[in-house]
């Protein structure tokens, strides 16, 4: 039985996703997603709702 999900989706024509991958597993707080088509996805099934915010905060901390 497939679980129904949507997931944050993160590309960029400068970092690889590979890359992208391995900065959201060296955070203090590692993020696990997966890369699909050479794209990193983030399941959102996976965050608890009492972790969005650190979520939002660590994609800032990606971003930047």
């Amino acid at each position: 039985e497939k679980i129904p999900s949507i997931a944050l989706t993160m590309s960029s024509k400068n970092i690889s996703s590979n890359k992208i991958y391995n900065k959201f597993l060296n955070l203090s707080v590692p993020i696990i997603g997966y890369i699909k088509n050479d794209i990193f996805h983030i399941d959102l099934k996976a965050i608890p709702d009492d972790q969005i915010n650190s979520l939002i905060s660590s994609i800032k901390k990606i971003a930047k």
